[in-house]
């Protein structure tokens, strides 16, 4: 009776291969709770469904562009400046 390992971990080994398990299923969606600290299995399916309709709620969410062209167009200017004021060689404009 001495090396028997206590209860709790034996549950813990059990919870750990059926979350493994549960992992495995595709179709199924595996999240936190909003509240309580729990797990949440859903169908993945409805999950994203769900999901998308919040995000289609603008009263909460707004969409966002994409700022990499802006980006690279203000870049770019500086760059250009930059190689006129001779203070970087071409090279380095075009890097």
């Amino acid at each position: 009776m001495k090396n028997e390992q206590p209860l709790r971990h034996h549950y813990n080994d059990l919870s750990w291969m059926n979350k493994k398990k549960l992992r495995s299923i595709k179709d199924i969606v595996i999240v936190p709770a909003d509240k309580g600290g729990r797990i949440v299995i859903l169908n993945k399916d409805d999950y994203f469904f769900k999901m998308e309709e919040k995000l289609k709620d603008t009263t909460i969410y707004t969409e966002v562009t994409d700022p990499t062209n802006n980006i690279q167009s203000v870049l770019s200017n500086f760059t250009q400046k930059l190689f006129q004021q001779y203070k970087i060689t071409q090279g380095q404009q075009n890097i």
